[in-house]
């Protein structure tokens, strides 16, 4: 048995028919337990016929191949050993595309089999259908001669019905649709024949008269497309509240028919021409009829331009464009009620165990705001049942499971849940529901929108007119797309309107305690097994002056009714005849969810946020970096690293000078400013606070859940952050790259500009305040200082992870803040990315160059002592930057301002023999001090912990004591004198450049707080599961090396960096590789074989490091090379 599993284990492997990713997302044993994905499916998955991935169906595949039920074979190992080859199929969808293909006739063998090289080879009984179905279609590939597929998919599709099988959607419309172009032309040419040329010459004579008298003036260009010789119209007004115009058929005057209106190339609503018009009777262009009005609700049009396109019958388009005169930088504060009543989720269960299973599974794992969970088995008569509760993991909690002895039906078993959830609100979930990420947070975002709701049902696939995209219940996703990104791009899309509707659905319902206690709970008498009873709820509460709510921002997948067997047609009919007897508006005010423009909107931002699925990189996590200047290097490390990062998270800043906040979206071509709004009440020194802040950024908070809320530097910003962010249910890390959390002298400098270390220095005296007003806050120095760091404490301790740049900084940090975690405080050096270069260095003259914003902590004073000094005129400083001191001296040269792009052009000008870094405080890192290393320049630096460290590592310069300037003086004549000592300091700085110079560029940089973004976020999701016990990792995922070039996409695809996988993979040189070995930064690498010379073999060998050619993973997908990496990092 043992040789079987692990022959199977290799032909599964081989056949990339098991997905790893899709099975560790939907089985949560799975990732918990010490067995690989694959051990785990074929040792207990398969067994239990759980999904190997998103398209094999185990249970249908039993049920629908006589031979296997009866044989009881496990499916998956019969389809592997057997079905593939003989062709049989894999899941009901795919059974039902290939009997309507084949009935159709349409599907031609002999052109699909010769077509194609890589089929011209098959054997004759080889099923080209069932490959075309499988793999042919989304390939592009042709059924026969005459279906033009990418052409079909523009002209009907368009990415509007994208989950569709383009060649099913013909079949289905074959009466009004065509194969390709020339049919369509062909057709057209007909239909222009028919026409009299002069009734149509006479009809646009009309129609000119008719636009001349129109009231109203087309403000927008339009522009027919594919334009159609059927119909004539004008539209008269387009703005972004509505379209007003007329549209009659010349050929049927009298005609009224549906117009399909696109915003941006998604299908929003349809119409008809079915408006009085008088002028168009008068000119007997129709009966009256031929107008129509589209109206939009003001949260429809977000963006500041949107296509708009009306698809006529006759399939031809009218486009015209909306500016949008509105924007969304003004931001309306949307208030949150103080509403927390506790809640509890109420499970019924009756059989339907494979839904259970994964029901509870995505309730252990999205289940991350407080809550209890009843779990009620109704007597089911499926021992597997009691299997699965004796599943939950041992470390769960608040979870209690009870049993019914009989059958009470479903609505007297929610009942029993109900009274055994005490005085909280309750939701009433089915056993066949599959929550999301954040499902329980909006429900709660949506109740305490308005304490008068009742109850609040959340969209979905399958929920009839809660549905969504489509109403009712087909609303399949596209292969490869899973249900948490959907679900996630459905609540970053939507607009949270929450319409009011008549009633809700008990798939999952949310109800509040205070209207049970008001009007009752369920009525098990009229409906004791369900099927009416929540519609009797929620109108009993509409009469009752409650309100019952859609929570559009919410996403539920549901399986619908699967315990309720054949008895559900019987159980609809008579629940509803129970409805229409005691509310007679029942029938009227259920219209409301095909006519209400909110319910459309959010349909409309459902199929949006589908569409964003399908393109690459999106649905990124999202990562918010809290920003204060906008000079310097903290920026501009900051645009790197956001660069760096676009291919894994979605990029945003949060920008505050104390008076205005700018939120902003990043790309690596573009800032997009999303909300800009001046503060009433502006952030102060003092209290570090403010309430208006407070409340506008924990808005954006709620509205955009970024996932991280990086904290670059707090200054200007309300304290409160850290404490928002982690309340919104964001990863909260902070960075040090200043002392600013410490002092609000930023450098730690005292009234004498003597580096204190953050210990107050001996004597009384004023220090400088950076950043505030010099009167903005009372004596620092031994007093308000500790008040100070009380209150920065406060705001540190919400946050995950702590950031800096050096072991110095780390240390002053620690040793001010020792409660900060110690194992979460992590070292990671800023990254750039050079083009390193030698500049000709000048050997008359000592010219020594001074980069950045000069200022007496920048060494101003330094430099003027040197210049006093230097009575035999041998040094001549240059200061590239600004500077805020001024000396006329003739050895004092200013060059003002550089961009940092242009540096190595400037310094060729000044032709300098060092460079020089005279800061007097511990700086956290230094830009200037790797930009002069970048053009070949050693550097003079001061005995300050991070620049003497970086000099004293690499030996790139020199390091001084600065306590006596005359000393100071001697050894730096001394050093520059001394050819020996010069070269030696060359040498070291080429080293540097070509060690961590060339290694530690912006995407290593990257790569590292990817490491760390990642760790903390599993730990963050890990510590919110409500219903399991903290677990805490203390590990960072390894850096495993790429070396390949960008020619090698298929190994490029595989390696893209994500929270679920195992590793942190980064594209290095086979230089950069060297390096990051001998410094001990990688733990393996992917090695493209032209590489593999036997020079760098050679190499590789005397490093005694372990990595793989790239021809051995390029079969492997994504699971299979995270498994195959860590089975060859065992012992490394």
């Amino acid at each position: 048995m043992m040789f079987f599993k692990k022959k199977f284990k290799r032909k599964l492997e081989r056949s990339n028919f098991f997905d790893k990713k899709f099975y560790l997302r939907e089985n949560r044993d799975a990732r918990l337990s010490k067995l690989s994905a694959i051990d785990h499916y074929i040792k207990i998955g398969m067994i239990e016929d759980r999904k190997p991935n998103i398209n094999f169906d185990p249970v249908w595949y039993r049920n629908f191949y006589e031979d296997i039920a009866e044989a009881n074979v496990v499916p998956i190992i019969h389809f592997i050993l057997y079905g593939n080859v003989e062709n049989r199929f894999i899941n009901k969808n795919e059974e039902s595309q290939y009997q309507k293909i084949k009935l159709s006739g349409i599907f031609d063998e002999n052109f699909y089999k010769t077509q194609y090289d890589d089929l011209k080879e098959q054997q004759k009984d080889y099923n080209f259908l069932l490959h075309y179905i499988r793999y042919g279609e989304s390939e592009g590939r042709k059924a026969n001669n005459k279906f033009d597929l990418v052409w079909y998919n523009k002209r009907y599709l368009n990415e509007k019905e994208y989950y569709v099988s383009p060649l099913i959607h013909f079949i289905e419309n074959s009466e009004t649709h065509f194969m390709n172009s020339t049919e369509e032309k062909q057709n057209k040419l007909k239909i222009i024949e028919s026409f009299e040329e002069k009734k149509i010459e006479k009809d646009i004579s009309k129609i000119k008269s008719v636009e001349k008298v129109s009231t109203k003036k087309n403000i927008r260009k339009v522009k027919p497309k594919n334009f159609s010789t059927i119909y004539k119209f004008n539209l008269e007004k387009v703005n972004s509240e509505k379209i007003v115009g007329w549209i009659v058929n010349l050929k049927k005057p009298n005609d009224i028919f549906n117009l399909i209106l696109y915003i941006d190339d998604i299908e929003y609503i349809s119409c008809s021409n079915d408006k009085n018009r008088s002028d168009l009777k008068k000119h007997k262009l129709s009966a009256g009829k031929g107008g129509f009005e589209i109206l939009f609700p003001k949260e429809l049009l977000t963006e500041k331009k949107h296509k708009i396109t009306l698809l006529l019958p006759d399939k031809t388009t009218i486009e015209t464009f909306i500016e949008n005169e509105t924007t969304n930088i003004d931001y309306c504060v949307k208030p949150t009620l103080s509403y927390t009543n506790d809640v509890t989720i109420i499970v019924p269960i009756y059989n339907a165990a494979d839904d259970l299973e994964v029901c509870i599974g995505r309730l252990l794992t999205h289940t991350t705001s407080k809550a209890k969970l009843i779990l009620i088995n109704d007597a089911s008569t499926d021992k597997r049942i009691s299997e699965i509760f004796s599943n939950i993991p041992s470390n769960s909690k608040n979870i209690k499971v009870l049993h019914n002895v009989q059958n009470l039906g479903f609505t007297r078993t929610v009942k029993r849940g109900i009274k055994e959830a005490g005085n909280d609100d309750v939701i009433l979930l089915n056993s066949d529901a599959r929550v999301t990420q954040y499902w329980l947070e909006g429900l709660q975002k949506a109740i305490n929108s308005d304490l008068n709701i009742a109850t609040v049902t959340p969209m979905s696939d399958r929920a009839g007119a809660f549905s969504a995209p489509k109403i009712g219940n087909s609303n399949d996703l596209p292969h490869g797309i899973s249900e948490e990104k959907y679900a996630l791009a459905f609540k970053r899309n939507s607009q949270s309107l929450y319409p009011t509707v008549p009633t809700g659905n008990g798939f999952c319902l949310y109800i509040r305690r205070k209207t049970i206690n008001a009007i009752g709970s369920l009525d098990e008498k009229a409906f004791p097994r369900g099927y009416g009873e929540e519609n009797d709820f929620c109108m009993r509460a509409r009469l009752h002056g409650w309100k019952n709510i859609i929570d559009d921002s919410t996403y539920v997948f549901h399986d619908r009714t699967k315990s309720f067997g054949n008895s559900k047609d019987e159980l609809i009919k008579s629940g509803r005849k129970v409805i229409d007897e005691r509310y007679k508006d029942y029938k009227k005010a259920i219209e409301v969810f095909t006519t209400s423009p909110l319910i459309q909107t959010a349909r409309f931002f459902s199929k949006k946020a589908l569409k964003e699925c399908l393109l690459p990189l999106s649905i990124l996590p999202r990562a918010l970096y809290v920003v204060a200047t906008q000079t310097g290097g903290t920026p501009q490390t900051n645009r790197d690293l956001m660069s760096s990062l676009q291919e894994n998270f979605e990029t945003w800043t949060l920008q505050s000078d104390s008076k205005e906040l700018i939120l902003s979206k990043y790309t690596r071509n573009d800032t997009v400013i999303v909300h800009r709004i001046s503060l009433k009440e502006a952030v102060e020194p003092l209290t570090h606070i403010s309430s208006e802040y407070d409340n506008i950024v924990s808005s954006w908070l709620r509205d955009y859940q970024f996932d991280v809320v990086h904290i670059r530097h707090l200054a200007w910003h309300s304290l409160s952050l850290p404490r928002l962010a982690k309340e919104s249910g964001s990863t909260v890390i902070n960075s040090f790259h200043d002392f600013y959390t410490l002092c609000p002298t930023v450098k730690l400098l005292d009234n004498k500009y003597t580096y204190c270390n953050g210990k107050c220095t001996n004597g009384v005296g004023e220090c400088q305040i950076e950043l505030w007003n010099q009167d903005a806050l009372p004596l620092l120095k031994d007093s308000w200082i500790y008040e100070w760091r009380k209150k920065f404490l406060i705001a540190l301790m919400y946050c995950d992870i702590y950031i800096t740049t050096s072991q110095s900084a780390r240390k002053t940090i620690l040793d001010i803040y020792p409660t900060i975690s110690t194992d979460n405080f992590y070292v990671i050096p800023h990254g750039r990315d050079f083009l390193f270069q030698q500049i000709p260095l000048n050997n008359n003259t000592f010219n020594i160059l001074v980069p950045g914003n000069i200022t007496i902590a920048k060494g101003w004073n330094i430099i003027v002592g040197l210049l006093e000094e230097d009575s035999f005129e041998k040094l001549h400083f240059h200061i590239i930057g600004n500077c805020n001191q001024y000396l006329e001296h003739p050895r004092l040269t200013f060059h003002g301002a550089y961009k940092r792009e242009e540096f190595s052009e400037v310094i060729k000008k000044v032709r300098p023999t060092v460079g020089a870094v005279f800061s007097i405080w511990d700086e956290t890192w230094c830009h200037t001090l790797t930009e002069l290393w970048s053009v070949g320049l050693p550097v003079m630096v001061l005995n300050y912990g991070t620049v003497a460290q970086r000099v004293n590592e690499s030996g790139a310069g020199w390091v001084y004591d600065d306590s006596d300037i005359k000393q100071l003086y001697s050894k730096i004549i001394k050093d520059l004198t001394d050819k020996d000592s010069i070269t030696q300091a060359l040498i070291s700085t080429k080293k540097w450049q070509e060690t961590r110079g060339v290694l530690h560029t912006n995407s290593f940089m990257a790569s590292s707080y990817m490491q760390v973004y990642y760790k903390a976020m599993t730990e963050s999701l890990n510590q919110k599961q409500t219903f399991i016990k903290k677990i805490k990792d203390k590990t960072l995922k390894a850096k495993i090396a790429i070396v390949i070039d960008s020619s090698n996409t298929n190994i490029l695809e595989k390696v893209r960096n994500s929270m679920e996988r195992d590793f942190i993979y980064i594209r290095l040189t086979f230089k950069q590789l060297i390096v990051a070995i001998e410094l001990e930064e990688l733990s393996f690498a992917i090695i493209k074989k032209e590489i593999l010379s036997e020079a760098n073999l050679k190499i590789l060998k005397s490093l005694n490091f372990k990595y793989i050619d790239s021809l051995a993973i390029e079969s492997l997908n994504e699971q299979q090379l995270d498994i195959k990496v860590q089975e060859l990092l065992v012992g490394v």
